[in-house]
């Protein structure tokens, strides 16, 4: 395995040296006795090749190779430490760090452990050719996580280069085009269309996607991994436990409660619905979202490889593809626009941003509120509020004043009554007495 510029053998746990490194400083010290002199930059390169092996704590594992009861642990620390981040991330890291690997072999500079000059030209070349500053941040953690994990001098902490990414930035920054959320109104158009037929499996697996990414805002790998036995069905609500989610890091698992809400709209009800007609087993781990063919012979459509959850293109096909039958531009919409959607309708029907929070797994405030675009009453309620002599706001606490009032007083009314009927019970059992005594 090619880890941190080296090649490790999980077999045998020896750390070795790529043929190409060795034969390009063989090369370059070949040149620099050569031409009896040597540039400053070939001189740095060579100090850096020896200092990845002086400085390096991999150096000093590799001699525990053979280690009766510590070779085990010396051959799994690369995956423990790769573990450190996620499989979709060091899956990018790799990437972006074999392209500034090649990038130095062309210009002459050591990519591990890469100097803040090489480092700094690399980023200011990427910032020239106009790059998005996404890809220029891809590339700069890709670097700076690599260097973190070889235990090496770490450029990328450098002041330098972090006034060269605030200034690529300020370059490369441009506004944000947020996709538009999907609303109650789309949602009703939706099941109105695609509902019509329920013996249709394709159009009620678009409603139950659609449905389910809405009220539960949920994102879509949390949906794609839904299973079987995620569901929890209970009295007027449904439960669902999401294993794996972007901001559970340690996967400790998350629940979120979808309510039947006994209307068009309610999610729990078409759920019911696709999983009757889908032929999922309860219990089980089938994914909930998978593929479905048709069938000709029976004239019906089946869901088939319930093994494998559907993929991301493919459920953005159907949902793009669903908005435009509904005469909608799909290009203003995305599956974010469900999780953005749901948060926009319960911020805007006044629920608590703490259990808005909660139910959308969100971290930061400032995560949310990305998600959440306010309706056109509540933002005209700001300015109305600035130019009114009676504060709308000051009237509800007012009216709420008084119905607390009201309360309090309708249940002293209630306890004097009782109190009363209580004397009077006590003189009739007094009067009941003496009676007897007599």
């Amino acid at each position: 395995m090619e880890w941190l510029g080296f090649i490790w053998n999980l077999e045998t746990s020896v750390l070795e040296v790529p043929s190409d490194k060795i034969q390009k400083i063989v090369q370059l010290v070949v040149t620099m006795i050569s031409n009896k002199h040597a540039t400053a930059r070939q001189i740095a390169c060579i100090v850096e090749f020896g200092k990845s092996f002086s400085t390096s704590h991999w150096k000093t594992l590799n001699e525990y190779k053979d280690h009766e009861n510590l070779g085990l642990s010396a051959s799994l620390l690369p995956k423990i430490v790769r573990r450190a981040r996620s499989e979709s991330t060091n899956k990018k890291h790799d990437s972006y760090f074999l392209k500034f690997e090649k990038w130095c072999i062309l210009n002459s500079f050591m990519s591990l452990p890469a100097s803040v000059p090489a480092v700094s030209l690399f980023i200011c070349g990427l910032i020239q050719q106009g790059v998005s500053y996404a890809v220029l941040e891809s590339y700069f953690y890709s670097i700076n996580w690599f260097h973190k994990i070889s235990l090496n001098s770490n450029p990328c902490e450098d002041n330098l280069l972090k006034l060269v990414m605030e200034g690529g930035k300020r370059i490369l920054g441009k506004p944000i085009m947020k996709k538009e959320p999907v609303t109650v109104d789309i949602l009703n158009k939706l099941v109105d269309h695609f509902g019509k037929d329920e013996n249709n499996l394709i159009n009620l697996r678009t409603c139950v996607l659609c449905l389910l990414g809405f009220s539960g805002f949920l994102r879509y790998n949390e949906l794609a991994n839904i299973k079987m036995s995620d569901l929890f069905f209970e009295q007027g609500y449904v439960k669902i436990s999401i294993r794996e989610s972007k901001t559970d890091t340690y996967r400790r698992g998350n629940e979120i409660i979808i309510a039947k809400t006994g209307n068009k709209l309610c999610p729990v009800s078409w759920l019911n619905k696709y999983i009757l007609k889908a032929g999922l087993s309860k219990d089980s781990s089938e994914y909930l979202f998978t593929a479905i063919n048709y069938s000709s012979k029976s004239d019906t459509y089946k869901a088939t490889n319930k093994n494998k959850g559907l993929s991301y293109t493919r459920a953005r096909e159907i949902f793009l593809s669903s908005l435009k039958t509904l005469a909608l531009d799909p290009k203003k919409y995305c599956l974010h626009s469900l999780r953005s959607g749901g948060a926009s309708a319960a911020a805007n029907n006044q629920v608590p941003d703490r259990l808005i929070k909660a139910h959308g797994r969100w971290v930061t405030d400032i995560a949310k509120d990305g998600y959440i675009k306010d309706d056109l009453p509540n933002k005209i309620l700001v300015s109305l509020n600035l130019v009114r002599k009676e504060n709308i706001y000051f009237r509800r606490h007012e009216e709420n004043k008084l119905i607390s009032l009201r309360s309090t007083l309708c249940f002293k009314h209630f306890a004097f009554k009782s109190y009363i009927a209580n004397i009077n019970l006590a003189t009739v059992k007094s009067s009941h007495i003496l009676r007897n005594m007599q």
